[in-house]
């Protein structure tokens, strides 16, 4: 900004500078010698050559006075006969000069006792200019002499001779030629800096400005005569004699320029039709222009620039926003419409004051480009704040989004830095649940609120924002930075003052949204060398399991190294099946009363071409984040039903355990899928027992509970695994409705030594027999584990005790066989007996 306070001084200067050079100066004339300069005029329909003039007397001449301004007749012959003294030159030389030179043809002859000494001719001298300049003839000699002038009038207007040192012409020349050399080159400039703004960015309406700027300029220049010095006479010729063809050039840009640039075809379709009306007025006017009177095309002229001039005002006034830009839009037209209103005047009556005009509009013309040049960078400033806006902010919530934490990084890529990125949980359910703009109503208000806590701290300020310091990275995720080398102080406290903030907590309808937030920390450039390496390593950072009481976690190498190879993993993961990687191991499943194989559980592996055997819990996580577990999930499920079907000839009451996701439950294919199979197979569905986590459950209650009746409906059973790990109530397992209880390893391996695991394993095994449900124990290892569990009424045992898990021939090949566990005789057998 001051930078362009500096470049408008400069420019104000300019045209300042400009107008004083342009005002037309009388201070040189031989004011008491121009009375003693006897000026004759004799005024002719007819025109007249030198000879005849001079061989005869003026007839019907009149006595002028020397610098009086006389108004001439367009296409009337005019002859001056001035008679100069010799002492009427004070100096060396002095020169005869006409004002207005550029509506007059004037011809200068110098003539000495008959004998003619030298002739002039107005607008005949080359550029530069010499010590002779425009209309006006040198006179040296102490002798007397007659100088004729010739004008004709092109059209009605004032016309003048005046009589000056040299000294004074040449000041006042020079002057003349500096200021509209300056005019020229000041709106040359303008011209070239819009035609180069139109082709770099295709802005159409810079293309009319300049052509309304190119065109005003030759009107004037031609009008003043300048014209006359820098092109060919034919040039100027056709500039004065088809001035209102140039006018009609100047309307059709305009309004061009301003349809464009208010978008008055989109916004105002009256008013842009009654400019396409007054377009076709000035086309008209255009091609009947050359058959009409000079004076009448300067008329016509002024006047279609008088009704364009109003139709911009309107325009402006109406659909400019009145912002900084739109009201120096509007007051850009006012002193231009002044001057113009003026000029009308003068051609309508020729006024002694019309030498002036040309001076104020050039000044007018000057101010009003200025004045549009200052409103349309305002208005494109505007329009990059606006879009920095949309780019920079966060469109939900107006935060600081990742694009401008980016730049922000990048521009400070010198300076250490630590990102802490944290993930509030729950917050995409709870958009998905209460409305987008609802919940991001509520983020932002908490955001500001972790932002007046962290005041003091020294963070980072993203872009020039000084006040907004942590930024929406994506819809669930968020990240500010800590300015200066690490300090794990800092970043305690500010994760702190975070975790605090969010578990006061975030309600809507007297729902609480958020309970956890994680948070992943990396510093530069103690961890990554770029500020996109900063980023990265705090996301991975971010998905890192934290330890039990660990509010955040730090990055490290061993990150990397897994974000690396679950990246490697997940990309692998996309050919696994049509590669025929994945492998079926089966864990047989005892029952603990008779010792008899109840069935197997299916347990996945992977079998890598690099890696070798991956177990599920190492890629499972990895297909559900990448959105490939439902397909692996009915793979399985076919594969497995298909093998049910070849284990029933052998053993008819065979249960086959299948484990699906908890994203498998959004899959509303899935029973369908099942049931196919089932048919194609012909397996009874009782035979399949499907598997699902208990924390599952607990995520999707109401999704879980519509699948399960689902199922229900083709005949599968449903098992809860894990049970013990998660906080389901015994109101909610009988309202989701279930088969089987499966008590997690972990209270089963140890039992033996643990009270409390076995206080646990007998009060499940209470509550799954008053649901009427199975009890499975998983992780039984040993044959105490084995009778403990049977002791407490579990029915089924799976574990390394009785078999590890194998694939699917050697299974088959162990379930041929007889196995005999040593858990001796069942215990509820003996008491019946």
């Amino acid at each position: 900004m001051v930078k362009q306070h500096k470049l408008s001084a400069h420019l104000w200067v300019m045209v300042i500078v400009m107008l004083g050079f342009l005002a037309p100066g009388h201070s040189g004339a031989l004011a008491d010698d121009q009375q003693h300069v006897s000026v004759e005029m004799m005024q002719s329909e007819q025109p007249l050559s030198l000879a005849q003039v001079t061989q005869q007397p003026f007839a019907g001449s009149r006595m002028v006075a020397m610098g009086e301004a006389m108004l001439l007749n367009a296409g009337e012959d005019y002859w001056f006969k001035i008679a100069l003294p010799a002492d009427s030159c004070p100096s060396a030389s002095c020169y005869l000069r006409a004002q207005n030179p550029a509506i007059f043809n004037i011809d200068f002859y110098l003539l000495d006792n008959g004998r003619l000494l030298s002739h002039t001719a107005a607008g005949s001298l080359a550029w530069p200019p010499g010590r002779d300049v425009g209309a006006s003839m040198a006179i040296s000699g102490a002798q007397d002499r007659i100088v004729y002038v010739h004008v004709q009038a092109q059209r009605h207007a004032l016309f003048a001779l005046e009589h000056q040192t040299e000294l004074a012409f040449n000041k006042e020349q020079q002057q003349h030629w500096l200021g509209w050399s300056s005019f020229s080159g000041l709106m040359l400039g303008f011209v070239i800096y819009c035609v180069a703004v139109w082709l770099a960015y295709r802005a159409g309406y810079y293309g009319f400005f300049a052509l309304y700027i190119a065109s005003s300029s030759i009107f004037l220049l031609a009008q003043v005569g300048i014209t006359k010095f820098l092109t060919p006479q034919s040039v100027h010729s056709f500039l004065v004699h088809y001035t209102a063809l140039n006018g009609v050039i100047i309307c059709t840009s305009l309004l061009l320029f301003l349809s464009r640039l208010l978008r008055l075809d989109e916004r105002a379709k009256t008013l842009h039709k009654v400019f396409i009306a007054a377009l076709w007025v000035g086309c008209v006017a255009a091609s009947v222009s050359p058959f009409m009177a000079l004076a009448h095309q300067g008329i016509l002229m002024e006047m279609l620039f008088a009704a364009t001039l109003l139709l911009a005002i309107i325009a402006s006034v109406k659909y400019s926003p009145m912002q900084r830009w739109g009201r120096l839009l509007v007051f850009s037209w006012l002193p231009l419409a002044a001057v113009v209103l003026a000029l009308a005047l003068f051609y309508l009556r020729p006024y002694e004051v019309g030498i002036y005009l040309y001076a104020a509009f050039a000044f007018a013309l000057v101010l009003n480009c200025l004045l549009i040049g200052f409103a349309m960078t305002l208005r494109e400033r505007g329009q990059m704040m606006a879009h920095r806006q949309i780019v920079y902010t966060d469109s939900g919530t107006g935060l600081a989004n990742k694009q401008l934490l980016n730049k922000t990084l990048k521009s400070a890529r010198h300076e250490a830095i630590t990102l802490v990125m944290f993930k509030p949980r729950g917050l995409v359910q709870s958009r998905a649940n209460f409305g987008i703009s609802h919940a991001d109503r509520y983020i932002k208000s908490v955001i500001h609120h972790v932002e007046h806590q962290l005041d003091g701290l020294p963070l980072l300020a993203l872009g020039h924002q000084n006040s907004a310091v942590v930024c929406r990275f994506s819809d669930d995720i968020f990240a500010l930075g800590i300015c200066g080398t690490l300090e794990l102080s800092t970043i305690e406290q500010a994760v702190c003052v975070i975790n605090s903030v969010f578990n006061e907590g975030v309600e809507i309808d007297d729902t609480h949204l958020i309970d956890q937030v994680d948070f992943g920390v990396a510093n530069y450039p103690l961890h990554a060398q770029s500020h996109e390496q900063l980023v990265r390593y705090a996301m991975q950072a971010l998905y890192r399991d934290r330890l039990p009481g660990q509010l955040w976690h730090l990055y490290s190498l061993e990150d990397s190294i897994r974000s690396q190879r679950r990246l490697s993993l997940a990309s692998d993961l996309k050919t696994a099946i049509s590669d025929n990687q994945f492998r079926i191991y089966l864990q047989p499943q005892i029952c603990l009363q008779d010792q008899s194989v109840y069935g197997a559980e299916v347990l996945l592996r992977w079998q890598h071409p690099s890696n070798g055997l991956i177990t599920p819990d190492q890629f499972i996580p990895i297909a559900e984040s990448a959105g490939q577990i439902m397909e692996i999930t009915e793979w399985v499920l076919s594969e497995c039903i298909a093998l049910q079907a070849k284990l029933h000839e052998f053993a008819p009451k065979h249960v086959m355990s299948i484990n699906i996701s908890g994203r498998d439950l959004s899959n509303k294919s899935l029973p369908t899928h099942i049931l196919t199979s089932l048919q194609e197979q012909r397996v009874a569905p009782s035979s399949i027992m499907l598997e699902l986590t208990e924390s599952a459950t607990i995520g999707g209650q109401r999704n879980a509970k519509t699948v399960f009746d689902e199922f229900r409906r083709i005949g599968v059973k449903l098992a809860i695994d894990d049970f013990g790990t998660g906080y389901s109530s015994l109101a909610y397992l009988s309202y989701l409705g279930f088969n089987e209880l499966k008590i997690d390893k972990q209270f089963v391996h140890n039992i033996a030594d643990s009270p409390k695991d076995q206080s646990i394993c007998q009060a499940t095994c209470d509550l799954a027999q008053s649901l009427q449900a199975m009890v499975v124990a998983e992780g039984i290892e040993s044959l105490s584990d084995a009778k403990y569990m049977r002791s407490y009424g579990c029915d089924i045992g799976q574990g390394y005790y009785f078999a590890k898990p194998m694939p699917v021939a050697q299974y088959m090949q162990w379930l041929s066989q007889h196995h005999d566990f040593d858990l001796g005789p069942d215990p509820k057998s003996q008491s019946n007996g």
